[in-house]
């Protein structure tokens, strides 16, 4: 909350503004610390299932469909290169 006074104070923040810090600082925030602690297998899965919810969503209203089937997911890491985690089978015989 003292860093909120200071924000006002020295940075001149108008209400819209405070009520969009609070907001952060409430929902966003926390949101964003569990992410950054997950193991990477589990930030590929929510990925993939941000992608899903995209494309219900996008599904579902009349914007235009521009996420369509399975999702291929795929971790590309500085010690372990390129590596799929999950690949549909693009194969037809």
């Amino acid at each position: 909350m003292v860093y909120l006074i200071v924000q006002i104070i020295f940075f001149g923040l108008d209400m819209a503004d405070l009520d969009r810090t609070l907001q952060d600082q409430k929902y966003r925030d926390p949101i964003l610390d569990i992410v950054a602690s997950l193991p990477t297998i589990n930030l590929t899965e929510m990925t993939e299932a941000l992608i899903n919810i995209t494309s219900l969503r996008r599904h579902t209203s009349t914007d235009q469909d521009t996420v369509v089937g399975p999702v291929d997911v795929a971790i590309i890491s500085k010690v372990g290169g390129f590596v799929w985690v999950k690949r549909k089978n693009n194969l037809s015989f």
